[in-house]
């Protein structure tokens, strides 16, 4: 004789499994929530004054500091303002990154709260090394304290810049958007590991200066491919919706640059339309090569977990889209009623005249 356990399963919605979630973020259950406190289905951190080890444990509006002199208590305080020291961006307030504003100060390893997209093209600052992976990802990351978004590096310093053209490795024509290349080229060179058919950034402030990244594939079969990242016209689109996010944002220190978490605690929870064309504008730049074909982009779309779709069905946002959705067709039955009181009016009062 044999015998089976009796299971029932229930039905539940997905964004009641997601755990760690930063102070700002929606939730349900405690355990949901870094601080372990979910109250009003808001996840929340200590406070401001409080002792802590770590930036989860603090509020939104809040990081884990340190006092600069003796005894150095770490507490939950409110963001290092302008030109304040700082160790990391995540101290700053979240439109200020943590740089090293001259050559002096990266000597020292003093730095500071520096607005963000503040520095005029030319300006000179301290360069950061930052674990990228190409040295036109690392001109971009330094690059977010200038105006342009761009910055290259010159000994110890980093000069504010912008991106001139771009041209391929094995072409000395400039490429125009949407700056196609051919991933499969090979180029001649002495180092066989160094023969793939490269994109090179030319910048401003520097004689035929530029930096390299990828010739990625489209993903759309055959030899189609785009460098990796577009020109200055769309990178000063892509600063623009930087700027958006970062003026709308409440969320946690560590989720400032999460595109996901600002559904929930950033430009979408006041506005879906103008998210959905922030996400759509943030990743086209961030995999351009994906984004120039209908095939790879509506492939990708779909697969990305960053996509709105993605977000949609991760976060909590897909319950007030879903809400929207029901009281626009409760507004539409409504209309419809009145419509058809209107029709019955009439034709009663056409009855009693014939």
């Amino acid at each position: 004789m044999q015998y089976y356990r009796n299971t029932i399963g229930y039905c539940k919605k997905i964004t009641s499994f997601q755990k760690r979630l930063n102070a700002g973020r929606v939730c349900q259950y405690n355990h949901q929530c870094n601080s372990l406190i979910c109250t009003n289905g808001i996840c929340r951190g200590k406070q401001q004054g409080s002792d802590c080890s770590s930036h989860e444990e603090c509020d939104i509006f809040s990081s884990c500091r340190s006092e600069l002199s003796w005894p150095f208590e770490t507490k939950c305080r409110a963001f290092a303002p302008a030109n304040y020291q700082c160790n990391s961006d995540y101290d700053c307030d979240i439109s200020y990154s943590c740089i090293y504003q001259s050559v002096s100060q990266l000597q020292n390893g003093i730095k500071q709260c520096t607005l963000k997209f503040s520095l005029s093209n030319g300006a000179i600052f301290g360069w950061q090394e930052y674990n990228v992976d190409s040295s036109m990802e690392s001109a971009l990351k330094n690059g977010e304290i200038c105006k342009l978004g761009f910055a290259f590096k010159n000994g110890d310093s980093g000069v504010c810049s912008s991106i001139l053209y771009i041209r391929t490795k094995s072409s000395d024509a400039k490429q125009i958007k949407p700056y196609p290349c051919n991933p499969s080229t090979k180029v001649t060179s002495f180092d066989q590991l160094n023969n793939v058919n490269n994109c090179r950034y030319y910048f401003a402030n520097t004689q035929n200066g530029y930096y390299e990244d990828e010739c990625s594939c489209a993903m759309n079969g055959g030899q189609e491919g785009y460098c990796k990242y577009p020109g200055q016209e769309e990178l000063n689109d892509y600063i623009t919706i930087v700027k958006q996010i970062l003026s709308y944002t409440r969320c946690h220190t560590l989720d400032r640059e999460n595109i996901l978490s600002q559904a929930e605690c950033g430009i979408g929870a006041y506005d879906l339309d103008k998210y959905k064309n922030i996400v759509n504008s943030y990743n086209k730049f961030h995999n351009w090569p994906l984004s120039q074909t209908n095939t790879s982009s509506k492939c990708f779309e779909k697969i990305n977990p960053m996509s709105y779709q993605g977000i949609l069905n991760y976060t909590q946002i897909i319950s007030k889209a879903t809400k929207l959705s029901k009281n626009q067709q409760q507004s539409n039955e409504q209309l419809l009623s009145i419509q058809i009181v209107r029709v019955v009016a009439i034709l009663v009062a056409i009855l009693n005249f014939v």
